[in-house]
């Protein structure tokens, strides 16, 4: 256990510092998950049947990356989560930021007439956790409690032995369901619970910390690697759509473009991931500030997606004309753009006070003690 705590110490020190690349990806992606919600959470709803036009390749193209941008950040939250010791005060400056936007995305839809005012919506909107309003924020809050459990595992295994963990969980959370389009322990197929492949993609994530992917070395591969393997994922949107209209069945577009528990969105996130890892981007500030806001990119937007993606830009109206594509790329820009503003403000006003006032509370020093001693 000792020459295994040496050689990941090793790699570790050698990626010490802020890796802006990582930052860069955060901001990307999360445009990326933005253009998904335009065609996932949007009026016109694509099948095979419809014409193949410029507009329809289009949204087919951003359909690919909910699972990935999914995927990318569990990469990045068990990249860093691995080797860090439990805080009560990053679970609760979250729990605070994930309150701040579900009520004031609620204010929002309310005014707006997309939502009722009535005593059921207040209380979802007081426990957003509780009622699962942010499905991804509610399965990130237990992955960041168990993180102490799962560090406590990921020290106590060599190399080989974590090795074969990412292996065996793979096969029985991702491949077996990208093979059967079943899910294990998960139910109905579409209502998985996306735990499993969480702490998945967990040990894997932490694995790349630890001792790299030396396989490919070259950063040029990982960007060859990406494109094909986003090729690939175009490519089966086409042949389902051939094999819909050949068999006059209109099977799911995004049955190999969605579920972040299939092989092939992991194996590109996995790819995506090492390429913007490896980026040398010199100190940012500008990159990390934007980067610290992506989270509220997310919680602002899904939080008024029917008011944003229904109302703002209802891709129906341009669907059938050539401004449809500038609308999906003025609709991501102007999101990022609002939130990221937004933001700055909640931080300033509300977020600093609020630290100060958490350290000053000695029962979450009691906690983290207890954490720190698993």
């Amino acid at each position: 256990m000792g020459d295994n705590a040496l050689n990941r110490s090793t790699v570790t020190n050698k990626t010490s510092g802020r890796n802006y690349g990582l930052d860069l990806l955060k901001i990307v992606i999360m445009f990326c998950i933005v253009l998904f919600h335009f065609n996932d959470h949007g009026n016109v709803k694509l099948s095979a049947e419809m014409p193949l036009t410029l507009n329809w390749i289009a949204l087919a193209f951003v359909s690919i990356f909910g699972a990935i941008g999914n995927c990318i950040f569990i990469f990045i939250t068990g990249y860093f989560l691995c080797e860090k010791n439990f805080r009560i005060r990053r679970l609760s400056l979250l729990w605070a930021q994930v309150f701040f936007y579900s009520v004031l995305c609620r204010i929002i839809t309310i005014a707006a007439g997309i939502d009722p005012l009535n005593i059921k919506m207040l209380v979802k909107t007081l426990t957003p956790v509780a009622f699962n309003r942010y499905w991804y924020f509610s399965a990130y809050v237990v992955i960041l409690i168990a993180s102490p459990f799962l560090n406590l595992i990921i020290r106590n295994l060599s190399q080989r032995q974590h090795f074969w963990l990412c292996v065996a969980l793979l096969i029985l959370f991702s491949v077996i369901p990208t093979v059967t389009k079943g899910s294990w322990f998960g139910g109905e197929i579409g209502k998985e619970n996306y735990l499993k492949i969480f702490i998945t993609l967990y040990f894997v994530a932490a694995y790349i910390k630890f001792y790299g992917i030396r396989i490919i070395k070259k950063q040029s591969v990982y960007l060859m690697l990406t494109i094909a393997l986003i090729a690939l994922e175009i490519l089966s949107i086409f042949a389902i759509r051939f094999v819909s209209i050949l068999l006059h069945h209109d099977f799911s577009l995004i049955a190999f473009t969605w579920g972040m528990d299939k092989i092939n969105i992991i194996a590109v996130s996995i790819s995506i991931f090492m390429l913007f890892k490896g980026m040398n981007i010199k100190g940012n500030k500008a990159l990390a500030s934007i980067s610290a806001s992506t989270f509220s990119i997310y919680l602002l937007h899904v939080g008024t997606w029917r008011l944003v993606f229904g109302v703002i830009f209802n891709n129906e109206l341009t669907y059938n004309t050539p401004w449809m594509i500038p609308q999906m790329f003025m609709c991501a820009i102007s999101v990022c753009v609002v939130a990221i503003a937004v933001d700055k403000i909640r931080i300033y006003m509300l977020e600093k006070p609020l630290i100060k006032i958490l350290d000053k509370i000695p029962v979450g020093q009691k906690i983290d003690g207890l954490f720190g001693k698993i």
